[in-house]
């Protein structure tokens, strides 16, 4: 990646680019040729955003990432910030998660998250955007930071920036 002087970051006018935790979707669809994807990580490489995994992330990708897709996903992973665990986040949410699901008849009202996404989540709460197309994780953030975002409307987001 060349390293160039961002011109125009979202939400962080004059300082260093907005972080976009990416879900596994995200990196998946880039190395699939998702026009909207490669907009995303093109963005990255002019320094207009930055972004961030986790090791969860990370896994998903090692394991589903098909062999010709590697030696890209080798080079993208060289520009990502890699994000810590977070046992405590992760806890605190599995707790809060839990007391939604209970009803009062003792039956559940929602679908549990799959672990993964507690953890993503709970790794994310630090980065100014957490750009997904999992409803459930969607739903797993609430409060302004992370900032759940589809990957069409951050693209959108900075185009107009």
């Amino acid at each position: 990646m060349v390293e160039v002087e961002p011109q125009t970051t979202v939400g962080h006018p004059s300082q260093e680019p907005s972080l976009a935790f990416l879900d596994t979707d995200v990196v998946l669809a880039y190395l699939r040729g998702d026009p909207t994807a490669m907009q995303l990580f093109r963005a990255e490489s002019d320094g207009r955003i930055r972004f961030a995994i986790n090791p969860t992330v990370l896994g998903e990708l090692i394991l589903t990432a098909d062999d010709a897709a590697k030696p890209e996903l080798n080079r993208i992973l060289d520009h990502l910030k890699m994000l810590p665990m977070d046992y405590p986040k992760a806890k605190a949410l599995t707790a809060k998660v839990a007391r939604a699901m209970d009803a009062p008849n003792g039956h559940a009202r929602n679908r549990m998250p799959h672990p993964a996404d507690i953890i993503n989540a709970s790794s994310a709460a630090d980065c100014d955007f957490l750009v997904t197309s999992n409803k459930l994780l969607q739903g797993l953030v609430a409060g302004a930071k992370p900032q759940v975002i589809a990957l069409n409307e951050l693209v959108a987001r900075l185009h107009a920036a």
